[in-house]
């Protein structure tokens, strides 16, 4: 009698192990590209922002204008506030808020804006195209605009005020962009630092934004990699009346001597720094307590974050960090940007982005003066 043959005990368990074994190894495959789809993604989600969010600040910044008429020397004077910035001077002013993120207001020849965060269309009889109707339905919604009256329109456009101002509201990653007409609406600090005034009145340019660098080209700048405020590095401040910040380029010790003092800068670098949307819920938390001036700080995990070095924000604090290991980075600056070292709480949200860069030139750039004295 012929036995049918068949698998053994030990043939089965082989042949079970190796599917098992190719299973793993596909399912590790799959997940490894899947990880890379995602970057990717995210890193698209980024790049298509960020050329959005340079290419309306590159053209914003290269525009700026200052007053070129000559004023007598005790009228300028008398615009010049040293307690707060001359918001009523055309030129271009950066500065900081109250959590340490630059600002920046500049004067400029355009349109105003109607909560798009661009410049608005001709109107009907200028060779734009027709206003919808009050009536359509699929008309989108004007957003509220600035406080403004209507002003004299040329063939250049009217002289506006254009405010770029991180989101009032700590925690918030926003970026806005308002513009009000030269002169017709006083825009102040304590306005600026309102989130329901910016919310209301200005138009959203992104989310997802952590941080606006500039870096301003002063007539004493060798290199950009310079220390901020060195001789020869840039200036993360600005005034193109020079009558305000004594810590702003170019600042006049002797004012009364110059009728025409003010300058803009050659070139500006901006850098933004964008979190992307795909990440919006991922980070790490703080696994201990630190203080202002920790310089291990201990995280659940580093995962996510760029290679050292870096950079990333915790509760509205930059810090720098040289090296990096799976749960702690170890600190070179707190601080940074701007901010301000503070103690923070274990379980505090840490976030970190890509940054993206652009070189902005100011054609119409004007220099001081040789003979012009300067502190």
């Amino acid at each position: 009698m012929k036995r049918n043959s068949g698998f053994t005990l030990a043939e089965l368990l082989v042949a079970t192990g190796i599917f098992l074994l190719i299973g793993v190894m596909l399912v590790g495959m799959l997940k490894s590209g899947l990880d890379v789809w995602h970057r990717g993604e995210a890193r698209r989600d980024v790049y298509e922002r960020g050329q959005v969010i340079l290419d309306m600040l590159s053209r914003d910044v290269s525009a700026a204008w200052v007053d070129r008429d000559p004023l007598p020397s005790k009228a300028r004077i008398a615009k010049w506030d040293k307690e707060t910035p001359p918001w009523n001077v055309a030129g271009l002013v950066c500065d900081r808020d109250a959590l340490g993120r630059q600002r920046v207001v500049l004067t400029k020849r355009g349109r105003l804006d109607r909560g798009s965060g661009g410049e608005v269309p001709a109107e009907p009889g200028e060779g734009g195209a027709e206003a919808p109707p009050p009536d359509d339905p699929d008309a989108a919604p004007a957003a509220p605009a600035a406080p403004t009256t209507a002003g004299p329109v040329d063939q250049a456009g009217q002289l506006l005020q254009v405010v770029y101002v991180m989101d009032p509201e700590p925690g918030q990653f926003r970026l806005w962009r308002g513009t009000t007409a030269f002169g017709s609406a006083a825009l102040t600090p304590d306005l600026l630092a309102d989130a329901s005034f910016v919310h209301g009145a200005f138009a959203l340019v992104s989310t997802g934004v952590l941080d606006v660098e500039y870096k301003f080209w002063t007539p004493e700048t060798l290199e950009w990699d310079s220390p901020l405020g060195s001789r020869s590095g840039p200036s993360s401040r600005w005034d193109s009346s020079r009558g305000w910040d004594e810590r702003a380029p170019s600042y006049l010790g002797d004012r009364s001597r110059v009728e025409c003092p003010d300058i803009l800068p050659s070139k500006v670098l901006i850098t933004i720094t964008l979190l992307p949307e795909a990440n919006r819920g991922e980070g790490s938390s703080l696994s201990a307590d630190v203080d202002a001036s920790t310089k291990k700080i201990e995280v659940d995990s580093t995962k996510g974050f760029p290679d050292a070095p870096g950079a990333a924000l915790v509760d509205g604090e930059w810090f720098t960090y040289t090296e990096k290991d799976d749960t702690s980075f170890t600190v070179d600056e707190r601080g940074a940007r701007g901010t301000r070292s503070a103690a923070h709480t274990k379980g505090t949200h840490v976030v970190s982005g890509e940054a993206l860069s652009t070189l902005v030139y100011l054609p119409c750039r004007k220099e001081p003066r040789k003979d012009e004295e300067r502190r």
